[in-house]
């Protein structure tokens, strides 16, 4: 039998993102298939001669078999992430069974539980029912005695959800552990497929960036071929700028890209307008968030696209943020938390137009939150301070999100309502995104979703 702890690792496992990888890699195989007739048939079609003409043909061969080998090595990895992903599934499904009865047990014993022992207390509720459906001591007798007709009294109902939870958890360890031994096993199969060759990749890169059209003709083909990018991902972020100053090449590239934009934005609300807009006008409110999104709307387009995103999505968390605290009450509130008077971990703090903790936003812009500097921390504030790259790193926060899910690799234009709903719930709940607060959040969200359109589309 299982405990809880054996297995409280799924709850940070999330199988789409392994589903995600697994499909990529299998995009990178059908990538190869479309190129391999042209490989083929390539040495037949050489019609120059020259010394070097059976030089060229046999460097042909090789980039053929080179390409067969690709081909078989990233099948076989794609299929052992996308076999251990559904058995991830799987694992999620049975610890929800777990948990739901493991909530139960604990509801239904408490009130014993917490005349127990601290050890007993602070057991879990599987751990806590085995101590109080049998004494093993002489201490757990004299703690036991006064409460033997409550036990008994609840004793069937809490040994069928002790069974039924622990055996819950124990379909969770033996799928999850069954599943990626195999996966293991079938990931080093892969790698030792893989062709050992040898490529200088700055010349490669040289010679791409130096051949006239070559640049231009990989971007057609990107456009014409649906293998080039996964459904709903969105366009190719543009990546590799070397960041100043310790920043990443995400945050650099994507401070770079919006700063060179131009467009104005209205103005932040001051306290004063804050208060006033939240509590007395509410039209005034409306109108703030709708002024957001107009002005913005080219923006929360590009950016919906390029992360593969809905832009409706997008837009309507721009409509839930704007117009809340002033951001000054950002700052305050992080000075309090640095100097340790609220009580709360200063990286919990939001900032900027689209609240984003600046925990939140360093995951996304490339940081490990847990190492970040005091200079990267003030670079992260900065861009959330700033309202137009504020809507981009939101974008980039749902993106993750999305990657995250069951649908991650489901066309933005194809989402449903529902879909958007607890991508919205992320956004705000991260991983309490279940939780009331988060779902109401979610509901606000899709209420305002009417007005948002008509705003972004014009319908």
């Amino acid at each position: 039998m299982a405990f809880r702890r054996d297995v409280e690792f799924m709850h940070e496992v999330e199988p789409g993102l392994m589903r995600i990888n697994g499909q990529e890699l299998d995009r990178v195989v059908k990538l190869i298939e479309t190129v391999l007739p042209d490989l083929i048939s390539l040495p037949a079609k050489l019609e120059w001669q020259s010394d070097a003409a059976d030089l060229c043909r046999r460097r042909l061969g090789d980039a053929e078999t080179l390409a067969h080998e690709l081909r078989e090595a990233f099948a076989l990895a794609a299929a052992a992430l996308l076999k251990y992903a559904d058995a991830l599934a799987v694992a999620k499904r049975e610890m929800i069974i777990g948990d739901a009865a493991n909530s139960k047990l604990r509801d239904l014993i408490k009130d014993i539980a917490n005349t127990q022992s601290k050890r007993v207390r602070e057991s879990e509720p599987l751990s806590q029912w085995e101590d109080l459906r049998e004494s093993t001591s002489w201490f757990d007798r004299r703690a036991e005695d006064d409460w033997q007709d409550q036990i008994n009294a609840v004793r069937a109902e809490a040994d069928s959800l002790y069974y039924e939870a622990a055996r819950a958890y124990s379909r969770v360890r033996d799928t999850e552990r069954e599943a990626r031994d195999d996966c293991i096993a079938e990931m080093r199969e892969a790698f030792r497929r893989l062709p050992d060759f040898k490529a200088d990749s700055n010349a490669a890169e040289e010679i791409i960036e130096t051949s006239p059209g070559v640049l231009v003709e990989i971007g057609e083909a990107g456009m014409v071929n649906k293998e080039s990018r996964l459904p709903g991902q969105g366009a190719v972020p543009v990546f590799g700028v070397d960041g100043a100053d310790g920043v990443s090449d995400i945050h650099e590239d994507l401070r770079r890209r919006v700063l060179a934009t131009s467009g104005n934005v209205p103005a932040e609300w001051d306290p004063a307008s804050a208060m006033y807009g939240k509590y007395v006008d509410p039209d005034r409110e409306q109108e703030y968030k709708m002024a957001w999104i107009r002005t913005n709307q080219e923006l929360i387009q590009a950016s919906a696209y390029e992360y593969g995103i809905p832009a409706e999505l997008l837009a309507g968390i721009v409509y839930q943020e704007a117009g809340g605290k002033p951001p000054v009450a950002d700052h305050l509130a992080d000075w309090m938390r640095r100097h340790g008077l609220d009580g709360k971990d200063a990286d919990d703090t939001s900032f900027g137009l689209m609240g984003i903790q600046v925990d939140t936003a360093a995951v996304a812009l490339g940081y490990d939150p847990a190492h970040i500097s005091d200079k990267q921390r003030e670079e992260i504030i900065t861009s959330l301070d700033d309202p137009r790259q504020s809507i981009v790193i939101a974008a980039k926060v749902l993106s993750d999100a999305k990657d995250a899910t069951d649908f991650a690799g489901v066309d933005p234009r194809q989402m449903t309502s529902d879909q958007l709903n607890e991508l919205a719930a992320r956004y705000n709940g991260g991983p309490d995104w279940n939780k009331p607060i988060a779902q109401g959040y979610a509901s606000n969200f899709e209420s305002a979703r009417h007005d948002v359109n008509i705003v972004l589309y014009g319908n």
